[in-house]
């Protein structure tokens, strides 16, 4: 696998446990099932693993949007992870 894909699925994984640690604090809220579907989300574009995967996944959508601009606008500790990921495509889309 190349590096910028190990870095890549590194962010990835940061991003899961952002969503994870979200999705425990939200435990017996209303805000639990909405947290649940977005880690769901988060574990596709994981293991999409490969660029091209990943753009399909994604779409024309910033993970940003994929993963819910409400959603991500109410839970701004996963924003780190997300930002790390998007500066990851963009350094894909540089080099294509």
């Amino acid at each position: 696998m190349p590096r910028e894909n190990s870095a890549l699925q590194h962010a990835l994984g940061q991003l899961l446990t952002a969503i994870q640690r979200e999705e425990t604090h939200a435990l017996g809220s209303p805000d639990w099932m909405l947290t649940h579907a977005v880690l769901g989300r988060a574990e596709s574009l994981y293991w999409a693993e490969k660029r091209l995967l990943l753009e399909v996944t994604l779409g024309h959508q910033t993970v940003h949007e994929y993963l819910g601009v409400d959603w991500m606008r109410a839970h701004p500790r996963v924003l780190p992870a997300v930002q790390q990921i998007e500066q990851q495509l963009r350094g894909f889309a540089e080099q294509a």
